[in-house]
């Protein structure tokens, strides 16, 4: 069973010592400023997304983004079968870099019952201080915009969440349909159900997160 400790780093000169959760974790660097000076994994492209539709991005739903990727890499890059104590537990450390490490401090031990609770894994969560170059991530918001949205609502391309947004849809609200996906396939099926949704709701037409 090997425990791991997967570091979040915001740019090249962020190298400096972090928390140690464990000292026997072996640590795995997850690094989320590309080449470009943008956030990678997708996060800048989503955040330049939200700006082009004029909508608000907070520091904090920054941070609580940064904190779903670093989650999602960890739950993706352990194999069960070759780490964990029982076939199945993992043990699974973060280093979150975020705007105020006493905010997200406070609810740690929250977040981590509930990723034990979803996963059956043991996490441990740290936060510690953005690096100074990131402090701030979050541009001015665009004067104008389109019409913002009432709802958001998960659009995986399946039927549960296209239910989900119908009901927004009929009900004469405006979502925000936010949408994350692996495959060309999955891809296709967003697409086309969100170019459906479009075409027969053109006065509440929803918005669209990818």
């Amino acid at each position: 069973m090997r425990r791991f400790v997967f570091v979040g780093r915001l740019g090249a000169a962020d190298n400096g010592a972090v928390p140690v959760v464990q000292p026997d974790a072996t640590p795995v660097t997850v690094q989320f400023v590309a080449a470009n000076k943008r956030l990678d994994y997708g996060i800048g492209n989503a955040l330049q997304t939200l700006a082009d539709l004029g909508l608000r991005r907070t520091e904090t739903a920054i941070d609580l983004v940064i904190v779903a990727a670093m989650v999602n890499a960890a739950d993706t890059r352990v194999s069960r079968s070759a780490n964990a104590q029982d076939g199945w537990t993992r043990e699974l450390d973060l280093v979150v870099p975020v705007r105020e490490p006493d905010l997200w401090a406070a609810q740690g031990a929250l977040l981590a019952r509930t990723l034990r609770f979803l996963t059956g894994d043991h996490w441990r969560i740290v936060f510690r201080a953005r690096p100074a170059p990131f402090a701030t991530i979050a541009t001015a918001r665009p004067s104008l915009g389109l019409a913002e949205p009432d709802e958001v609502c998960l659009f995986s391309g399946g039927l549960d969440s296209l239910v989900g947004a119908l009901d927004f849809l009929a009900g004469g609200g405006k979502p925000l349909l936010v949408s994350h996906y692996w495959d060309s396939e999955t891809s296709k099926a967003q697409t086309l159900l969100l170019d459906l949704l479009r075409k027969n709701y053109k006065t509440n037409e929803p918005l669209s997160l990818r």
